[in-house]
């Protein structure tokens, strides 16, 4: 029989430093990495799929983020002020930060 833990009690079992909350588990949730069971409106998380989330987590880990991550890191847009102005394209914000790194160098 699998065991039920409420979200406090897994956030306890993950870390009892209290550096998980479960809050932070129902982030988890959200997500779609943590499979909720829900009785009478609480969120349980079973024994068994807590164990998944941990090897998901360990196994994403080992994974090196190749290529594909960084191309997706130099094409992510920057976020536009507040002024209400357009986001600037990645190349012209490439472009902003090589010149102030120019001017510091020199």
């Amino acid at each position: 029989m699998t065991m039920l833990l409420t979200l406090e009690e897994a956030a306890v079992r993950l870390r009892p430093d209290g550096l998980i909350s479960a809050r932070s588990l129902r982030s988890e949730i959200s997500a779609g990495r943590l499979q909720p069971t829900r009785i009478a409106g609480r969120i349980f998380v079973a024994e068994s799929d807590l164990d998944e989330f941990i090897q998901a987590a360990r196994q994403s880990a080992l994974v090196p983020k190749g290529r594909a991550h960084a191309d997706a890191i130099a094409t992510k847009q920057p976020r536009a002020r507040r002024t209400g102005a357009a986001p600037i394209s990645s190349s012209a914000h490439l472009t902003a930060v090589a010149d102030r790194l120019t001017r510091r160098r020199g």
